[in-house]
């Protein structure tokens, strides 16, 4: 008898090329085949189910002009080398963001969903989520805007790292350096309304993060 909860076993048929890639792509990430076509599709149901949370707040708030697609901040590029071509990086909100979603920022939806249109989920933490949601008006927000978010729980290792950056900064504010140490692990932009204090962080750290304020 199987005990717990066993995962359900799905057999699929994918084309040649795309097994190979597959299989490459989790031999270079070091895990089993299983375990990233299941990051994969995960990733895949939360980007369409980020659109779908946007297209219901564009149906109640109006959609996007032109001109906002354009102004959104371009968070999720960067230019790369002399070619000038853009090359996709990760996102994470600190609980600014959030809280200006809530309020209905059309600028900060608008790049939110440009990431998702791009295939990138944006990223925020569990301690961002708990901060934000003390400020928060309504339950929108969880249901809608972060239908569309990866959320990085802090764990026993995060915090023993956090103190640590803390005390190398001076600093003292829990939530933002674990922001900074979980962008620092993929080179993400951060994307806040205190870039001072972030900066200051991510200032001491080897691996580049860049701060933007909203």
């Amino acid at each position: 008898m199987p005990r717990g909860n066993p995962s359900p076993k799905l057999a699929i048929t994918v084309d040649p090329d795309i097994h190979e890639g597959v299989i490459a792509a989790a031999e270079e990430e070091n895990v089993s085949v299983s375990a990233w076509m299941t990051e994969a599709a995960r990733r895949s149901l939360m980007i369409r189910d980020g659109l779908d949370a946007v297209r219901e707040w564009e149906a109640e708030h109006g959609a996007f002009s032109e001109a906002e697609r354009a102004a959104a901040p371009p968070t999720h590029r960067r230019r790369s080398g002399l070619e000038l071509r853009l090359v996709l990086v990760r996102v994470v909100y600190d609980a600014g963001v959030l809280v200006a979603a809530d309020r209905n920022d059309r600028l900060v939806w608008a790049d939110h969903h440009a990431c998702l249109e791009l295939g990138l989920v944006p990223e925020t933490t569990a301690p961002v989520v708990a901060q934000a949601s003390r400020s928060l008006r309504q339950a929108q927000l969880r249901r809608r805007f972060l239908h569309g978010c990866s959320i990085t729980e802090f764990s026993a290792t995060s915090a023993h790292e956090v103190g640590m950056l803390l005390a190398r900064t001076g600093m003292s504010d829990v939530v933002d350096a674990h922001v900074v140490l979980t962008a620092s692990r993929q080179s993400s932009v951060v994307l806040t309304s205190d870039p001072d204090d972030l900066t200051h962080l991510a200032s001491v750290l080897a691996e580049p993060v860049a701060v933007r304020s909203i």
